[in-house]
C-alpha cells in the first residue's frame, strides 16, 4: 500500500502482499444416467421411452490451470453464464474447497468470509442475525449481542442504514431488548437477503467473498448493494463517520454475477 491510499497515512508492508492463484484446477465428480434396458411406447400422438438407468461416474472439470494475482483493496467481479466455474473459484478462494492441482496463497493475517448466494437466517431476533458473525468470532453465545461494545453495535446499525433497511427492520436491528424472533417463512426474500448481507458487512473481514450479492433483490436495491460493496473497499469497511479515521487494513471484495 502507499500513503496516498492509506486512510491514516500509515503504511503496513503486509498490505502489498497479493492474493495469488497459481495454476489452480478443480473438478466435481459427476454422475451420468445412462439407459441399460429401454422400453418404448408409441401412439399416434406421442412417443415415450422408459428404462432402467445406470449411474456412471465421470469428472466435470470447471477450473483448469487458473492463475490470477489480486491486489488487496480490489473489487473483483467474476462473471459468466451458469456453469462457467465462477462459483467454484469463489469457493476455492473462500476455502470451502481445496484445489486439486495448483496453489492458492492468501496472506495469513487476512480474515476471509465466504457468503453464500442463499440467504442464511438463524432462529433469533433481527439483531442476533446481524451480529451473529461478530459474536461467533469472539467465542460468545450469539444471543449475547447486547453485550458487544458500543463501537461494534454502531457499526452494525450503520451497515443496516447503508443497505437501506426498511424502517421496521432498522428498528428491530437496533432493539437490544426485544425477544421477537424473525419469522423466516413470511419475511420477503429481499429482506432476508439484506439481513444476510448486513451480517457479512458487520463482521468486517479483510477479504469478503460473495456469491451473487444482488440475487433476490429488486433493481433499486441492487444499486444500493453494489454501492455498498464499492464503499466497503474504498473506506476499508462500512463504518460510521466517527470511526473512519481509525487505522484499518485494505478490504478486498470478490463477487460473482451472471453475464447478461
Amino acid at each position: 500500500g502507499s500513503k496516498a491510499d492509506d486512510l491514516t497515512g500509515r503504511v503496513f508492508p503486509e498490505d502489498a502482499l497479493p492474493l495469488k492463484l497459481d495454476d489452480v484446477s478443480f473438478s466435481y465428480p459427476r454422475q451420468v444416467l445412462e439407459p441399460v434396458h429401454t422400453f418404448v411406447w408409441r401412439s399416434r400422438k406421442s412417443r415415450c421411452s422408459f428404462g432402467d438407468l445406470s449411474k456412471v461416474s465421470t469428472n466435470q472439470s470447471l477450473v483448469n490451470n487458473f492463475s490470477r494475482k489480486i491486489q488487496q483493496g480490489s473489487l473483483v467481479a467474476f462473471t459468466g453464464p451458469y456453469g462457467s466455474g465462477k462459483s467454484t473459484i469463489l469457493k476455492l478462494i473462500g476455502e470451502v474447497y481445496m484445489p486439486q492441482l495448483g496453489q492458492i496463497s492468501i496472506p495469513s493475517h487476512l480474515r476471509i468470509l465466504h457468503v453464500s448466494a442463499e440467504s442464511m437466517l438463524w432462529p433469533g431476533t433481527v439483531a442476533e442475525n446481524i451480529f451473529f458473525g461478530v459474536c461467533a468470532s469472539l467465542g460468545r453465545p450469539t444471543d449475547s449481542y447486547a453485550q458487544l461494545d458500543r463501537k461494534t453495535l454502531e457499526r452494525g446499525w450503520h451497515v443496516c442504514r447503508v443497505l437501506n433497511f426498511p424502517s421496521h427492520l432498522q428498528e428491530l436491528a437496533e432493539d437490544m431488548e426485544t425477544t421477537k424472533e424473525i419469522e423466516v417463512q413470511t419475511l420477503p426474500a429481499s429482506h432476508r437477503k439484506l439481513i444476510h448481507l448486513a451480517r457479512a458487512f458487520t463482521s468486517n473481514p479483510e477479504v469478503l467473498v460473495v456469491h451473487a450479492p444482488t440475487f433476490f433483490l429488486p433493481k433499486e436495491l441492487c444499486v444500493v448493494v453494489m454501492d455498498a460493496l464499492r464503499e466497503f473497499v474504498k473506506q476499508r469497511g462500512l463504518v460510521p463517520a466517527d470511526q473512519q479515521q481509525e487505522s484499518r487494513r485494505p478490504r478486498t471484495v470478490l463477487f460473482s454475477t451472471v453475464a447478461p
